[in-house]
């Protein structure tokens, strides 16, 4: 049985406001620098007994990880506030190795300029007893009403019979704002028959959809037959502020029938045969790298990892295997699955 390392030394804190400034000494210059460091904040205290899981992942749904820079000696942290907290510094050279590590010690915050005091007005009061409740007005010098015979009137029509209310007519169009893995929408297309799909950057309303059941307009795009899905790269998701695109898909031939249009939720899997608009892998490519850049570099919940792994996997599942950024994905995603993840 081989023995896990020791755990590291943890520092225990809690942060009143949400966020924690801690300090460590360099490390001694070693021959070769740390090329990793993390600090890890724990919501629950690990003991010796529970090293060999901690190391091998069984805590991380307990661990945040923080990247710094060894060299820094300090960082600033947001964290849950009001709980007990427990921090240590992990460091690794560049053979994956862990590194005596120093041990932590929270740093003073720095110091603000008191604010000016805030003088309140004083409550409004009255110092006179209860009075008698003030005369109605009613304007153009009008008698008041006989208020008696009014509530009886309002009685006699709320117990009348209405009509009930009737729901809206159902509109087979679909409104969507596209986000970083762009605008999926599903559908269930009869065996065989010619599809027409109706993009618009406005609403589409019913009398509009009835009128294209003997032809769809002109503007309409042609899918392959029993496409179940399709995947919009023709809307920019990175835009300062992304349009809303509605949505509606006919199938024919004449009368062509407005099929209900449904949002395709992750992991992207009930669809076996989208259709993709526009350059897809073009408009995913930058929210792509963006995020899997950020899991090495920005604070995440390890616990987490697993799923955003997945995600963004699933994202980009719709393109030809011999895609360059599939196969950067698959790359660095393998990378993160297997690399010391502190």
């Amino acid at each position: 049985m081989t023995t896990p390392p020791p755990l590291p030394a943890w520092l225990v804190a809690t942060a009143p406001a949400g966020s924690l400034r801690v300090r460590w000494s360099a490390p001694p210059e070693p021959p070769e620098p740390p090329t990793q460091a993390s600090l890890l904040v724990c919501l629950r205290p690990i003991f010796p007994d529970d090293a060999e899981e901690f190391w091998a992942g069984g805590l991380d749904s307990d661990i945040i990880r923080h990247p710094v820079s060894a060299g820094d000696g300090h960082a600033t942290l947001a964290v849950p506030s009001g709980r007990e907290l427990h921090l240590a510094l992990v460091l690794r050279g560049p053979d994956g190795a862990l590194m005596d590590a120093p041990a932590l010690s929270l740093a003073p915050e720095p110091s603000l300029a008191p604010a000016p005091p805030r003088v309140l007005e004083a409550p409004v009061h009255h110092d006179h007893g209860a009075s008698d409740p003030p005369a109605l007005i009613f304007v153009a010098g009008t008698a008041a009403p006989d208020l008696d015979a009014l509530a009886r009137r309002v009685a006699l029509a709320v117990g009348a019979s209405s009509p009930a209310p009737s729901a809206p007519a159902s509109v087979p169009a679909f409104a969507a704002r596209p986000r970083w893995s762009l605008v999926r929408l599903a559908f269930e297309p009869p065996p065989g028959a010619p599809l027409r799909l109706i993009r618009r950057d406005r609403a589409i309303e019913a009398a509009e959809l009835a009128g294209w059941r003997d032809r769809p307009p002109p503007d309409a795009l042609e899918l392959p037959p029993d496409t179940d899905a399709l995947i919009d790269g023709l809307a920019d998701p990175a835009a300062p502020e992304p349009s809303v695109m509605f949505y509606a898909v006919f199938a024919g031939p004449a009368p062509w029938t407005p099929l209900p249009v449904v949002p395709l939720l992750p992991p992207f899997d009930a669809a076996r045969r989208p259709a993709l608009l526009g350059d897809v892998e073009a408009r995913l490519a930058p929210a792509v790298d963006q995020r899997l850049a950020r899991l090495a570099t920005a604070p995440v919940a390890l616990g987490d990892l697993p799923l955003e792994l997945a995600l963004i996997e699933a994202a980009v599942r719709c393109l030809p295997d011999e895609s360059a950024l599939k196969l950067r994905v698959a790359a660095r995603v393998a990378h993160h699955r297997t690399a010391q993840r502190y």
